[in-house]
């Protein structure tokens, strides 16, 4: 399991605001398009791909 922390330097995300409830909402969400992104370069995605395993 990995941090949010970890999680934005691997994507290359600025952490200048996080721990407040903006800046790590925004780390979250740049998190989350950026590994979508990754995810689309392999093929089509769909939301009930990403739930199941």
């Amino acid at each position: 399991m990995y941090g949010l922390d970890e999680i934005a330097d691997k994507l290359d995300i600025s952490t200048k605001d996080r721990h407040t409830a903006l800046g790590d909402a925004y780390i979250t969400a740049i998190a989350f398009l950026k590994i979508i992104s990754r995810l689309q370069e392999k093929g089509p995605i769909t939301w009930k791909g990403l739930y199941t395993t």
